[in-house]
C-alpha cells in the first residue's frame, strides 16, 4: 500500500465521521416541536395544497417551506410600496393567492411583513382579496386575489416598467 493512499484512506474514515456527528445534530434539532406561528403556515400551505388547483400561483414571503407542503408554485412577495407596481408584479407573475403571516423571518436584509403591501392592494380595490383560509390561531391566512381592473400602462407583464421582476 502506497503511503498517499494511506492516509487517503485515514482522511475519508475522519470526514465520514464529522458527517455522522452533523446529522445527530441535525436530527436532534429536526426533533424539536415548531413555534405555534410555523403550524399555523404550514396548516395554511397543507390546506392549499389539498384545496386549490394545480395552476395557483401563491405569492408568499417564504416560498420554499410553502411549497413542501403545498405543491403548489410560489413565488416572492412582492414588498414594494407603489400599487402600479405591486399589480403588475402580481399580473406578471400570474398571482392568484396572497399569503400574510406573522412569522419573524428575515427577508434580505430586513424583517417585513405582508401587512403595509396587502393594505396598499385593500386601498386600489376593497375587494381585491378575499379570505380563503386561516391557520387555527389566526396568524396565517391565505387571502384570494380578486381581479383588480388594470391600471393604464400594466396591463400585461410586457410592460417596461415591471421589467426585472
Amino acid at each position: 500500500m502506497k503511503n498517499g493512499t494511506k492516509y487517503s484512506y485515514g482522511i475519508m474514515i475522519l470526514i465520514a465521521i464529522l458527517n455522522l456527528w452533523s446529522l445527530r445534530s441535525l436530527d436532534a434539532e429536526l426533533s424539536k416541536p415548531l413555534l405555534p406561528q410555523w403550524k399555523g403556515y404550514f396548516e395554511v400551505a397543507s390546506w392549499a395544497g389539498k384545496n386549490l388547483g394545480a395552476d395557483a400561483v401563491i405569492a408568499t414571503r417564504i416560498g420554499q417551506e410553502f411549497y413542501l407542503y403545498s405543491t403548489r408554485k410560489t413565488v416572492q412577495f412582492p414588498f414594494i410600496e407603489n400599487a402600479d407596481k405591486i399589480l403588475g408584479y402580481l399580473n406578471y407573475k400570474k398571482v392568484t393567492h396572497i399569503v400574510s403571516d406573522d412569522l419573524d423571518y428575515p427577508i434580505t436584509d430586513m424583517r417585513k411583513n405582508t401587512g403595509p403591501t396587502l393594505e396598499i392592494l385593500r386601498k386600489v380595490n376593497p375587494e381585491s382579496l378575499k379570505e380563503v383560509y386561516h391557520s387555527n390561531r389566526g396568524e396565517t391566512k391565505l387571502f384570494e386575489l380578486q381581479y383588480i381592473p388594470p391600471i393604464k400602462g400594466i396591463e400585461d407583464g410586457n410592460d417596461k416598467k415591471i421589467k426585472g421582476f
